[in-house]
């Protein structure tokens, strides 16, 4: 496949075939690249993940080819890091003898005038250029080519994908690790921005072990209100993505919520939640709509009631029912790590007395003592019988259990 090729099959696969049509009269399109690109767009429609993967490489080798060696201002392209429906990301380094550094260059490919993709990828430039936060990949510079192409120069993060690195850490060193990468979402929230393509794959943690949050390609200011919902379906990442991005929906905070819990899914259990037999574009969609994942537990040990119940909620079918902000879905993770009540189950008055059994039944324990010391030195007591001196110590336990629940609520708040 020639770089002509590909460039063109990026730039038709997310149109209709009326489009499809137009789009090859009005570019002059020569017949025997159309029909190699209407053969990639059949083989695309119906791909195995193996077969996917075998055609993105090759694209990666004939574009690693074309532009090794060449300058982007003041980079000169090493090769190829990562491709996409929007452009291509490359390995780079300073050329100009200034300073000895490495970059990341995100290119965006496109023959003709695609004023989709040029301002969606100019857009992601605004919103690099707005937010500055330690565990998200800065900015470095931008520009255009000498032909026009658009480019984008990042941080670049060497270092592994954050389901790959957290294989090797244990329970607690995994939630740490996705608290942060909260942090970082959490921050882009509060500057109005949805990423809407949370995956492990944008997620890359390097070799200090901080997460760095890439790739704000579809990423969507709050305050916008239209979209092109059909072509950013396209660039849905299935394993990743929430019920109402399948649907079209507007995205909101929550919608990056699923995302989150779906990569925490992965990171304890090493598989999507959406894995499902029949992968079909209708099928999957009712799927991610009424299925739900398998339980955790079921997969891994060490995966307790509580962890699930926060994935749980995390990953409900409707926005509302899902943790308002990525904050309060940090907060539990945070909970769950000290040993304090979560959010998602202060309603369970058992689970409230199991997890502070320890205070409670410690205060219990002292009002028992202190029941039986005032039976033995109150000499009014001696008359009693067996059963009238147990009644009372049950009631001085019982007295115990209601002041260290009342001390609880009052420390805590009221149950929610």
């Amino acid at each position: 496949m020639t770089p002509e090729t590909e460039l063109i099959f990026h730039a038709v696969s997310d149109l209709t075939p009326e489009a499809r049509a137009r789009y090859f009269e009005e570019n002059s399109v020569p017949p025997a690249i159309r029909r190699d690109v209407e053969s990639l767009l059949r083989f695309d429609a119906g791909a195995t993940g193996f077969l996917a993967q075998g055609l993105l490489n090759s694209a990666s080798q004939n574009l690693e080819r074309a532009e090794q060696g060449s300058l982007c201002g003041a980079y000169r392209m090493i090769r190829v890091l990562g491709r996409g429906g929007m452009g291509a990301v490359y390995l780079a380094e300073r050329a100009d003898g200034e300073v000895t550094q490495r970059a990341a260059i995100k290119m965006l490919r496109y023959p003709g005038d695609d004023s989709f993709r040029l301002q969606r990828f100019l857009r992601e430039r605004q919103i690099l250029a707005s937010i500055n936060h330690p565990n998200i990949a800065r900015l470095l510079d931008a520009g255009h080519r000498s032909n026009g192409e658009p480019y984008l120069v990042m941080e670049y993060v060497e270092g592994e994908r954050v389901d790959e690195y957290a294989s090797r850490l244990k329970l607690r060193d995994k939630l740490k690790l996705m608290i942060q990468i909260c942090e970082a979402v959490a921050y882009a929230h509060r500057n109005l921005i949805i990423h809407r393509d949370l995956k492990p794959g944008n997620i890359m943690v390097d070799s200090a072990g901080r997460p760095k949050l890439l790739d704000f390609g579809i990423a969507k200011i709050l305050e916008e209100a239209t979209d092109r919902t059909q072509t950013v379906h396209r660039m849905l990442t299935p394993d990743y993505s929430s019920p109402e991005q399948f649907t079209g929906r507007p995205p909101t905070t929550a919608t990056d919520v699923y995302s989150l819990g779906a990569v925490l899914y992965k990171i304890l259990t090493g598989r999507s939640p959406h894995e499902f037999p029949d992968s079909t574009p209708d099928r999957l969609l009712s799927d991610i709509q009424t299925r739900e994942p398998v339980r955790p537990s079921k997969l891994v040990s060490g995966v307790g009631r509580d962890l699930e119940a926060i994935l749980g909620k995390a990953l409900r079918k409707e926005p509302e029912e899902r943790y308002r902000t990525v904050d309060e879905f940090a907060a539990d993770l945070q909970a769950f790590l000290e040993s304090r009540s979560i959010s998602v189950r202060r309603r369970d008055w058992l689970y409230r007395i199991w997890k502070f059994r320890v205070p409670i039944f410690g205060v219990a324990w002292a009002f028992t003592m202190m029941s039986l010391w005032y039976l033995v030195r109150n000499p009014r007591t001696k008359a009693l019988h067996g059963a009238d001196v147990m009644s009372l110590i049950g009631v001085g336990g019982c007295f115990g259990v209601a002041s260290a629940l009342l001390l609880r609520v009052l420390r805590k708040g009221a149950f929610k």
